[in-house]
């Protein structure tokens, strides 16, 4: 929860007027410019810029995929990498965007490989190999910079694990245990931002946000694909629970974090809707009917779920 939506709870609770709130915001420091704006901007900029020169040497290989030869190819890729974690240990106030360059050439050295030997290798377990080379480097460095890519990679890998373990055309009862292991496994990697293990990890909020985000997107494609199949309420329902659960969780004092929260109320709409569809379309067919009864409930959906979110007004009106 951000220290701006804990500050209005707290004036709407005192019954403090505009003036007081606003005195209040600044003495918290939050009416002005942010202390570590210029840092952080300066940061950002060379996470980016690395980010970018590595992108564009993987691009470069692609692109001249023949010309290079294999030699070639392993040789700017391999020399990338020894150059990024070189430096990353010799420059510690270039630590962290040289980290990331490391972080993503050990993705583009392993494409090398898999196109260069066609090891015949799921492309789910080349994520999972870059997720495990990478994950050291992660713990290493105690940066969201690198633990956001890092959880992006893994949810990849397991939702790449689930295309291969099913049948896209063909979905039976035995896939809905497969997506349900899938979100397991990705919720379990949201552990090193836990509150209680951060000091250890240095994981923070772009981690856990982008985990929670791919996590309900798997989940709700899955439900999406499935709603109208044999094994669609079970999993469904499932997907409920885990969403739930989510809002449950990052509302709680344990783990709290309003964007989470808000992406969990998002979910459970959805997957609410895409319920009540297939119910409505099993009792009667009317389009009309179904489209209105699906608008009454979008709007009621919508109703609550602002009510969920939105902090509290202030006595003097002010919105947050």
């Amino acid at each position: 929860m951000s220290l701006r939506y804990t500050l209005y709870e707290q004036a709407a609770r005192h019954q403090l007027d505009a003036d007081a709130t606003a005195e209040l915001l600044r003495l918290a420091g939050l009416q002005g410019e942010p202390p570590a704006l210029t840092r952080r901007m300066a940061q950002g900029l060379a996470i980016a810029a690395t980010a970018l020169g590595g992108l564009a040497v993987i691009f470069c290989v692609a692109a001249n995929w023949d010309g290079f030869g294999r030699f070639g190819r392993f040789a700017l890729v391999q020399s990338l990498l020894a150059v990024a974690l070189f430096g990353a240990w010799r420059l510690p106030a270039a630590r962290i965007p040289l980290s990331l360059l490391a972080l993503l050439t050990i993705g583009g050295l392993l494409a090398c490989v898999g196109q260069t030997y066609q090891t015949g290798a799921d492309p789910w377990q080349l994520f999972a190999a870059w997720a495990v080379m990478g994950l050291p480097m992660c713990w290493g460095v105690r940066s969201d910079a690198l633990w956001a890519p890092w959880i992006l990679v893994v949810n990849t890998a397991a939702a790449l694990w689930v295309v291969a373990m099913t049948s896209r055309w063909q979905m039976g009862a035995d896939d809905a245990l497969t997506h349900v292991l899938a979100w397991v496994a990705s919720a379990a990697f949201l552990l090193p931002a836990h509150p209680a293990l951060r000091r250890h990890t240095g994981a923070g909020n772009w981690m856990v946000r982008f985990g929670v985000t791919v996590l309900l997107s798997q989940a709700v494609w899955g439900v999406l694909q499935s709603v109208f199949r044999e094994f669609g309420m079970p999993l469904l329902f499932l997907a409920l629970v885990l969403a739930v659960g989510i809002v449950l969780l990052f509302k709680s004092q344990l783990w709290s974090d309003g964007y989470c929260a808000g992406a969990g109320i998002v979910a459970t709409d959805i997957l609410l809707l895409a319920g009540l569809y297939r119910v409505i379309l099993q009792v009667h067919s009317d389009i009309l009917g179904t489209t209105f009864m699906l608008c009454l409930a979008t709007m009621a959906l919508a109703y609550g779920s602002s009510r969920l979110l939105l902090p509290s007004r202030s006595p003097g009106g002010e919105k947050p």
